[in-house]
């Protein structure tokens, strides 16, 4: 699947659920959200790492 498939067919999730992503996935779905655009100027309270 292509980028722009992912993100036009993208769902937010609104509760999450066990087991919680770990080690490589979790690494990188931090460092996608950290190079996503910030349009609004809002900036997260901070990522613990």
């Amino acid at each position: 699947m292509d980028a722009l498939t992912l993100l036009l067919t993208r769902r937010s999730m609104s509760h999450l659920i066990s087991p919680a992503p770990e080690g490589q996935l979790l690494d990188n779905i931090l460092a996608a959200g950290i190079r996503a655009p910030d349009h609004g100027t809002l900036h997260a309270p901070g990522i613990l790492w």
